[in-house]
């Protein structure tokens, strides 16, 4: 018998919920702003891109994200092209990270990030340009 009572209530509460329902969530909408930011460009200095950033702004490629205002350099070795895989333009690659520079042949070279890598013509301009040679440099 307590079988059938359990059972009653259970479908009383059941038919209960169903003609109760809870109301439905109101939809909320919110109003999305767009915003602006100007890139002005600059000049090109040397492997330099010079560019002025007004307004919020947030710039990615490759790996990395520039997000900030007002007057940006930013060395085009950064930006990997079909030339910077093969690094036979340039005997001399630079690892802006470490500040150490490799033969471009050579594994270092090869493994150096596309944003770290600067391209030297002789080993004088790397140490001029304030890198250290590596153990590979002869």
């Amino acid at each position: 018998m307590k079988a059938w009572g359990i059972l009653f209530l259970c479908l009383c509460f059941y038919s209960l919920g169903l003609f109760h329902g809870s109301p439905k969530a109101p939809d909320i909408i919110r109003e999305v702003k767009p915003e602006m930011a100007l890139l002005e460009f600059q000049d090109i200095i040397g492997d330099e891109l010079i560019f002025e950033i007004f307004g919020p702004v947030r710039i990615l490629w490759n790996d990395n994200m520039l997000q900030q205002e007002g007057l940006v350099r930013l060395p085009l070795g950064q930006f990997a092209d079909a030339q910077d895989l093969k690094l036979k333009q340039f005997p001399y690659t630079g690892n802006a990270k470490t500040m150490k520079f490799y033969p471009s042949d050579s594994y270092p070279a090869r493994g150096t990030r596309p944003q770290h890598r600067r391209f030297f013509q002789s080993i004088q301009a790397a140490k001029n340009a304030g890198f250290i040679a590596s153990k590979l440099v002869k």
